[in-house]
C-alpha cells in the first residue's frame, strides 16, 4: 500500500495531500507560537461593551479594527 509522497508512482492526490498536511502543520505551529497574542486579542475584544438593545456595536468594531491593524492587517470601515 502506498503512503502520501511515497516516491515513484505517487499520485497527484498524494502530492496534494502531502502539501496540504505540511501547510496545516505550519499553521498549527504558528497558532501554538502565538497563543498568548491570540488570548490578549480576545481579551481586548470582550472588554468592549456591546449593549443590546440598542445594539451599539460601533465601539466593538472600532476596537477590533485597531487590534487587527496592530497585527498588520488592513481593516476597512463602513458605516452601517
Amino acid at each position: 500500500m502506498r503512503g502520501a509522497g511515497s516516491g515513484a508512482g505517487a499520485s497527484a492526490a498524494d502530492s496534494i495531500f502531502g502539501a496540504t498536511l505540511a501547510a496545516v502543520r505550519a499553521h498549527l505551529g504558528w497558532i501554538d507560537a502565538h497563543f498568548a497574542e491570540q488570548v490578549r486579542f480576545l481579551q481586548e475584544r470582550v472588554r468592549v461593551r456591546t449593549d443590546t438593545p440598542p445594539g451599539n456595536n460601533a465601539p466593538h468594531a472600532e476596537r477590533t479594527a485597531e487590534l487587527l491593524q496592530a497585527f498588520g492587517f488592513e481593516a476597512e470601515k463602513h458605516r452601517a
